[in-house]
């Protein structure tokens, strides 16, 4: 009998040691969160109902803010956690990624088409979260047959497919589709060389040399967004997809620069 009492004390402590312990661990969950609700990126979630999409059919990006939509929309591309934060590393260095007034390509200079011929009313020469713009005068990115504005208006190469109303264009998730329209399409080297990239750094420099093709690109900059990115993403999937193991030690390691 004194035996089982002692049995039954030892089950008891163990089993308040176990509440403590989940207790103090999801303690530093709400925590870690926080944290990351400040940096700006909040808990990484997986769309469930995305799939990877091929280069005509477009989804809907899944997220709280346009960082973490941008990564979710590549992740679910099937692209691995370090080619997204590549990715999004060089958005960043571009616009924020931003699609509102701040995304305008100030320095962008007009081509031989007019951006109202293809839009009523925009008058930008170029834009968006990548800014796309026309290279020497000559119809490209932005008001090329398959540039930005002829996507958005469902004409040129797009014609008879508008995205949204054919008018409005400051929209992540269309801009998102541009992006992933252009790596299957008119720069289909560039997300061949993005898809090898094994490290964060990799991945940026791939992706900034294949598509971004920057004037001055600051490569340290934009690896440094890259790996805030990377930072964020993986230690909030680990806090939001529950049974979900953080990333292992070695695997963060080699993805540092």
């Amino acid at each position: 009998m004194k035996r089982a009492k002692q049995i039954s004390k030892v089950i008891v402590l163990l089993f308040a040691t176990l509440i403590i312990t989940s207790h103090s661990a999801l303690a530093l969950t709400d925590l870690s969160q926080d944290e990351l609700i400040n940096k700006g990126f909040n808990a990484y979630e997986k769309n469930p109902c995305s799939t990877t999409t091929t280069s005509d059919t477009f989804t809907t990006a899944n997220g709280k803010n346009n960082i973490q939509k941008a990564y979710n929309y590549f992740v679910d591309q099937g692209l691995t956690a370090a080619q997204a934060a590549g990715i999004l590393g060089n958005l960043r260095q571009e616009s924020g990624p931003n699609v509102n007034e701040s995304s305008h390509n100030t320095a962008a200079r007009p081509s031989s088409v007019s951006p109202g011929s293809i839009i009523p009313g925009e008058t930008w020469f170029g834009g968006g979260i990548a800014q796309w713009e026309d290279s020497n005068g000559v119809p490209g990115r932005w008001t090329g047959k398959n540039g930005f504005l002829s996507f958005v208006a469902g004409k040129g190469d797009f014609a008879g497919k508008p995205q949204g109303d054919g008018k409005t264009w400051k929209d992540i998730n269309i801009q998102l589709n541009y992006i992933w329209w252009e790596l299957n399409h008119t720069e289909k080297g560039a997300l061949a060389a993005v898809r090898t990239a094994t490290t964060v750094k990799d991945a940026t420099e791939k992706f900034e040399r294949g598509y971004e093709r920057a004037g001055k690109p600051v490569f340290e900059q934009r690896i440094t967004y890259a790996n805030e990115v990377y930072g964020w993403a993986t230690a909030a999937n680990a806090v939001a997809e529950a049974g979900t193991p953080p990333v292992p030690e070695h695997h963060r390691a080699a993805v540092r620069v």
